[in-house]
């Protein structure tokens, strides 16, 4: 449990303290520095650019602004709902020019990586397949943290 948790079960139910505390986030030696930052940082986006276009179905602009949102299936615990509103609040400035790829990036395909996912990232189609919003959302929303989905 984290230390916010920590902290209620002794007040909630009288235990204190817990049998286990766990640290929330991540190390700072998670994230690389210098180059290695850099050719990750291009590696990533280019993982993404390609998600997003063999999903979407058409070619994105190289300079289009993607964002991101991740971890458990906790639609207003972790923030989703928040997120999603704030997607759609950008959407709706008329200042902004550049495309927006936004990615809800939660585990759900418990049983594996999504062979129809892995299959159309490895197809080289010019121009991509069209594919419909529901199947980009749930794809999307259920296979991107597969770590072993091949992108």
């Amino acid at each position: 449990m984290s230390e916010i948790t920590a902290s209620e079960c002794a007040q909630f139910l009288n235990r204190h303290p817990p049998d286990v505390v766990t640290p929330n986030g991540f190390e700072k030696d998670f994230i690389p520095k210098g180059i290695t930052y850099d050719h990750a940082r291009k590696k990533g986006r280019k993982v993404l650019m390609n998600v997003a276009e063999k999903t979407l179905g058409h070619a994105i602009h190289r300079d289009a602004l993607l964002i991101g949102i991740s971890g458990r299936y906790e639609y207003k615990n972790k923030g989703i709902d928040v997120f999603i509103d704030a997607m759609n609040l950008l959407r709706k400035m008329p200042q902004l020019t550049k495309d927006v790829i936004a990615f809800i990036m939660v585990p759900g395909w418990i049983s594996g990586p999504r062979k129809d996912l892995q299959a159309l990232l490895l197809e080289d189609n010019t121009p991509p397949k069209r594919m419909t919003h529901r199947r980009v959302a749930l794809m999307l929303l259920t296979s991107l943290l597969t770590r072993n989905t091949t992108l």
